[in-house]
């Protein structure tokens, strides 16, 4: 082994004993257990978001968004997390799109405010993020309590 991976073997070893000593030993084991799996209530939430499909159809004289959101599932969910880039800036960046009004089998179209602060509205671009894991349950508006329309 190289006496560079030695050092930076060495240095890794040294930061994961201080990030342990941070937590108590009960936080510690479920930080190596991971997020409990999801439940009933939370598997459908993730099968409702496979059903929304969005897109953007326009800005607002103010530069809001507006998205024509279809809802095909069986639920009406209170947010639809949708994925952002910001060319030259960051990616992969989230947004919750309010969806709250937007009933099972309806089509409606939903306007986001834009966050001038951000970027110019040109250098916005959304994409549809992949399902959650339940690790990213933080991260989900959607796991807020439902209307359940069923």
């Amino acid at each position: 082994m190289s006496k560079a991976n030695a050092s930076f073997s060495e240095w890794l070893r040294k930061r994961c004993t201080l990030a342990k000593a941070r937590y108590r030993e009960k936080e510690w084991r479920q930080i190596l257990a991971g997020p409990p799996p999801f439940d009933e209530r939370e598997i459908k939430i993730v099968n409702a978001i496979k059903g929304y499909k969005w897109k953007v159809v326009g800005t607002t004289d103010d530069e809001a968004f507006v998205f024509e959101v279809f809802n095909g599932s069986s639920i009406t969910l209170p947010y639809l997390t949708i994925g952002v880039n910001v060319k030259n800036r960051f990616s992969n960046w989230y947004w919750w799109l309010p969806v709250q009004d937007v009933q099972p089998g309806e089509t409606k179209r939903v306007v986001l405010p834009y966050y001038k602060s951000i970027a110019r509205p040109e250098q916005i671009e959304f994409f549809q993020k992949a399902p959650p894991g339940p690790e990213d349950r933080p991260y989900y508006k959607e796991f807020q309590p439902l209307k359940d329309t069923t």
